[in-house]
């Protein structure tokens, strides 16, 4: 009898997240520990999570590292979900930097219930392909949003994003058009 080593559907879960409030909030896609994973969470045939609190972090600023060297070569998409639980912005800045220097992606949630959403939605895309993910944009919806990245200046308001559009078409041109 052959065994699945890989489940499509499961988000496989190391037992060392026993305990993190993150697994009460994975409620949209099925979950299982496991004991033969070094990642926290498998999200897809070569997709992983590692999961850190800023607190466990300034408690245990070596763990991060040590978990990062296991994984280096085990996945070509490595995810460092980060949940923001202090304020103090220096261990949430050597975070970025670990997982920069040794190439991780790096999701920052400010709560349990947010990381499990941003899992369950790892695992959910991890079968689309990258042109469904993308969201269609057509001439008004350009507009649309130049008009509301525009609209964000205190100073600029509707009327004068459609002048700017009209008068020089691009964001390009905007920015590149002189005093």
């Amino acid at each position: 009898k052959a065994r699945l080593e890989y489940s499509t559907v499961t988000i496989k879960v190391n037992k060392l997240q026993k305990g993190n409030p993150l697994l009460k909030y994975l409620s949209n896609v099925p979950w299982a520990y496991t004991d033969n994973i070094d990642a926290d969470y498998v999200v897809g045939r070569s997709a992983c999570v590692l999961f850190i609190s800023v607190k466990y972090h300034m408690l245990h600023p070596k763990y991060l590292l040590t978990r990062m060297g296991r994984l280096r070569t085990k996945y070509t998409v490595r995810i460092l979900l980060a949940q923001v639980d202090r304020s103090n912005n220096e261990p949430l800045q050597q975070i970025t930097r670990l997982a920069f220097v040794n190439g991780w992606m790096l999701i920052c949630a400010w709560s349990p219930h947010e990381c499990a959403k941003y899992v369950e939605t790892m695992k959910a895309y991890e079968v689309k392909s990258a042109d469904s993910l993308k969201k269609r944009v057509d001439k008004f919806d350009s507009e649309k949003n130049l008009t509301s990245m525009l609209t964000t200046i205190r100073s600029v308001n509707t009327r004068d994003a459609g002048t700017l559009i009209s008068n020089f078409g691009t964001c390009k041109n905007i920015i590149k058009a002189s005093m």
